[in-house]
């Protein structure tokens, strides 16, 4: 994009987007590689509310540092997760998801000592462990860490409590606090499993329209009571 002359009236073309209008551009995963992923404006609005409503079961709050690790790939999925940050008063400091970049993860646990993880993989745990670092110290007593499946399993076969938190497609699904399933935003989209794989399908006005995405990742769907009503649960095989 050039550079405008008038401030102003750059600013004023984005203030008069139509909220159907394309804002950003980035790629989700499918079975069949990965696939263009364009976001609008009603698509952030309504992805940060629901990354609003993850935060406060976290239970992260205004000014406590969290820090977020994923891969480059996942940026457009994050989005919407750092603008609630933004949203919240809440700082943030991200790293990759590789072991290339645990260095600035192990910077950000002993330095600034975070409130919460979001997103540990099982490169940067297993890095941490060759460098010798204390697991239990770095994440053991935090307000919230979420980790890949993977990742998670050796987490808690350490003894360190966590949630899981898993990529599908371009959305990311977060473990419910007892443990069910995992759950993901159903006013957005609907998760199915057809012959044991999981699709994914939006179901309100997206400017991607994926029905019934395939997503290269087996699992099971069920269903709860949960407050009068019944929630989907997503279990990855």
């Amino acid at each position: 994009m050039t550079a405008s002359s008038n401030p102003g009236s750059l600013h004023s073309h984005f203030l008069s987007r139509p909220d159907d209008a394309p804002w950003m551009v980035g790629l989700a995963t499918s079975a069949a590689g990965s696939l263009p992923y364009p976001l609008s404006e009603r698509d952030i609005e309504a992805d940060t509310a629901h990354a609003l409503r993850v935060f406060a079961e976290l239970g992260l709050a205004r000014a406590e540092l969290v820090h977020m690790i994923g891969d480059g790939a996942e940026e457009i999925v994050w989005w919407p997760f750092e603008n609630a940050a933004m949203r919240m008063g809440i700082p943030w400091i991200q790293a990759e998801g590789g072991p290339h970049d645990t260095a600035r993860s192990d910077m950000v646990l002993r330095r600034f000592r975070p409130h919460a993880v979001l997103g540990m993989s099982l490169p940067v745990l297993d890095a941490l462990g060759e460098l010798g670092r204390d697991l239990h110290g770095m994440l053991g007593n935090l307000r919230a860490l979420t980790a890949t499946p993977q990742a998670a399993i050796k987490l808690r076969s350490l003894g360190i409590a966590c949630r899981v938190q898993a990529l599908l497609g371009p959305i990311f699904l977060f473990e419910a606090a007892d443990g069910s399933g995992l759950r993901y935003d159903e006013s957005e989209w609907l998760v199915e499993s057809l012959d044991g794989e999981l699709v994914l399908t939006a179901v309100s006005a997206r400017m991607s329209p994926f029905s019934r995405l395939r997503t290269g990742q087996r699992g099971r769907v069920g269903r709860i009571e949960r407050d009068g009503r019944r929630e989907a649960r997503v279990l990855f095989d």
